[in-house]
């Protein structure tokens, strides 16, 4: 298993994360999704950007999620 990931908004590489995820969530990018029949946008979004952060850290889907479900209860 690999070590958490640590989401200090100083750090580089999620600050560059975070200004690629921001690209997803423009009006221009729902409008596609919604040109080529994606049904539920924001179901889709979610997919892509987990996608993306497990490519971006080298995790997989199943341990981004477990990333994910933690630090929501961090969160909180």
């Amino acid at each position: 298993m690999k070590p958490s990931i640590n989401l200090d908004k100083k750090d580089p590489k999620i600050c560059l994360l975070t200004k690629i995820l921001k690209h997803f969530d423009d009006r221009t990018t729902k409008q596609s999704l919604a040109r080529n029949n994606i049904h539920n946008i924001n179901l889709m979004l979610d997919c892509i950007k987990i996608i993306l952060m497990t490519m971006y850290f080298d995790y997989t889907i199943s341990d981004m999620l477990r990333e994910i479900n933690r630090n929501k209860k961090d969160c909180r």
